[in-house]
């Protein structure tokens, strides 16, 4: 396994080609940024699977930017919660 960043995302953003918030709520739009629930230098932080989050460009400013920041922050845990457990079930009517 590789500690390089950019192979890491670069890998990820493949398996992951759609934002994981717009796709919690039923839409696709096409991934731009692989970001860092427990943010990098914050204890807990990694670059493990079950620390980063697909997401556009539009969805990943607003994890970072904005009074409303927190409340994406939240949006990108509950979504990497639906994925997982859709995952776990075996819904793939959607092509992921």
């Amino acid at each position: 396994m590789t500690n390089n960043w950019p192979e890491i995302r670069d890998a990820y953003l493949a398996e992951h080609p759609y934002c994981e918030i717009c796709g919690a709520r039923g839409w696709r739009e096409t991934t731009a940024h692989a970001h860092h629930l427990v943010l990098k230098g914050r204890r807990g932080a990694s670059n493990a699977k079950g620390n980063l989050l697909a997401l556009c460009r539009e969805c990943h400013r607003k994890c970072h930017n904005g009074p409303e920041t927190i409340l994406w922050q939240l949006a990108a845990i509950g979504a990497k919660h639906f994925y997982g457990m859709k995952k776990k079930y075996g819904r793939k009517d959607d092509g992921d």
